[in-house]
C-alpha cells in the first residue's frame, strides 16, 4: 500500500450537463474508469470513489469496484 491515497469525487447530480459525468467516454473507457486507473498508474492506494446516493450511485459504484477503487455513497 501507497502512503498516497487516490480520491474521485463521482458523486454529484451534473445537473447541467444532464447525464452523469463519471460515465462520459475517453479514449474508449468510461471518465471513472480513467481516473481510477490513473491513479493506480500514479501509485495511489488505496483508491477512493464517492459515489451518489441511489441507482446512479449503485451503477457508478459497481463501475468504480471493477476499475479497482473502493466507492463510498454521498449522501
Amino acid at each position: 500500500m501507497s502512503d498516497i491515497a487516490g480520491i474521485v469525487l463521482a458523486g454529484g447530480r451534473s445537473a447541467r450537463m444532464g447525464e452523469p459525468k463519471p460515465l462520459l467516454r475517453v479514449g474508449g473507457t468510461t471518465f471513472l474508469e480513467r481516473a481510477v486507473r490513473v491513479l493506480a498508474d500514479g501509485g495511489c492506494a488505496p483508491i477512493v470513489a464517492v459515489v451518489p446516493p441511489g441507482e446512479r450511485g449503485k451503477r457508478l459504484a459497481s463501475l468504480a469496484e471493477r476499475a479497482g477503487a473502493r466507492a463510498i455513497p454521498n449522501p
